[in-house]
């Protein structure tokens, strides 16, 4: 199978997209040998130009490589999808995460709905984001549900907890000894939920619990402002952005990770990547039953999830012995390794490919 992937985010840059990018490409290309890609590396200032060189290089290479499928790989690429496919007649195939089809503007949502439904396939990284889908006119007969995965490798660590431990407690400047570390890992935002649960929760955790929170965001200083108000300097530290190997350290040194999301009209938490990402380490996720997080977190094999802005609920969950680690892995393997998660997107654009229209 000739197959033209196109993606508008990718590596360097940071995100749950370009992650999503790196590591489907990859892992395509590994399994099918005749994969072609289009990828903007250069981030969101360099959208227009890409616009323009993604519509010319994809003509130029579905003419002379004999393309057999376009994949874009989320729905904001539709217009290029429409576009190829009305001038090529070749089959498209589109991902869409959640913010495509939730953002709150009817105009918006009727024409993008029209060029996502011009696709022959289209992939849903969760139930609800395939529900949103639907809400405004997406083809459900079109759509399959297929969830992010994680490479199982990346961001395990192949040294004791304790030594990982020390080595993120050096860095970071905080001692960690003989504590609970509670960790969230994300762009801080208001569905993130953080400034909740730095004011509701964590007051009302025993003295020996900290909360660490990497990321940065528009969020932040609110959120500075709660710790402080709160006076939670001792037990809650914010570290902005960190670096991958820093990350790895924190999954790897953490007890819990929590997730504890809020639900707001148009911006749609479409998966949680992030949830799977610190389950590879065998960290037990808490999070809230909001958006597409059920898809992430299997409920009693990876983690738990409670209802949003549940206080006692978190307390309980965060109180109690937590899943092995040897199962969370095991269960995240089994449901969201790659190479899985890459089978089933191959699988279905060669049984689509079969299919006479």
């Amino acid at each position: 199978m000739k197959l033209l992937c196109i993606f508008r985010k990718y590596p360097p840059f940071i995100g749950g997209l370009e992650t999503f990018g790196y590591n489907l490409i990859k892992n395509i290309k590994e399994q099918n040998r005749e994969t072609y890609e289009i990828i903007n590396k250069k981030g969101n200032k360099n959208l227009p130009f890409f616009f323009i060189y993604s519509l010319i290089k994809a003509l130029y290479l579905i003419k002379t490589k004999e393309i057999d499928v376009i994949y874009l790989a989320d729905g904001i690429l539709s217009p290029i999808g429409a576009i190829l496919k009305r001038l090529t007649n070749k089959k498209v195939v589109i991902t869409i995460h959640g913010k495509e089809v939730t953002y709150n503007n009817k105009l918006y949502q009727k024409v993008i709905s029209k060029l996502i439904n011009m696709s022959n396939l289209i992939i849903c990284v969760s139930k609800k984001t395939q529900e949103e889908a639907i809400k405004i006119g997406v083809a459900q007969s079109k759509i399959s549900v297929i969830n992010n995965g994680v490479n199982q490798k990346e961001f395990v660590l192949d040294k004791p907890k304790t030594l990982s431990r020390n080595e993120i407690s050096n860095k970071i400047g905080i001692k960690l000894s003989n504590k609970k570390i509670l960790l969230t890992n994300g762009r801080l935002i208001r569905r993130k939920g953080v400034r909740w649960f730095v004011e509701e929760v964590i007051p009302n955790l025993r003295e020996n619990v900290v909360y660490i929170i990497s990321g940065d965001g528009p969020e932040r200083k609110e959120i500075e402002k709660s710790i402080v108000n709160n006076n939670l300097e001792e037990k809650v530290f914010l570290l902005g952005s960190i670096s991958q190997d820093d990350l790895k350290l924190l999954y790897n040194s953490a007890d819990l990770f929590i997730m504890p999301n809020i639900h707001i009209n148009g911006d749609l938490e479409g998966f949680g990547i992030v949830a799977i990402e610190a389950s590879s380490c065998g960290l037990q996720v808490i999070a809230s039953r909001v958006d597409g997080i059920p898809d992430a977190v299997l409920n009693g094999k990876t983690g738990w999830l409670v209802e949003e802005k549940d206080t006692n609920s978190f307390i309980k969950r965060i109180n109690r012995k937590p899943i092995k680690s040897d199962i969370i892995i095991k269960e995240t393997k089994k449901n969201f390794d790659w190479e899985i998660v890459t089978n089933k997107y191959l699988y279905l654009i060669e049984k689509m490919l079969k299919i006479k229209n």
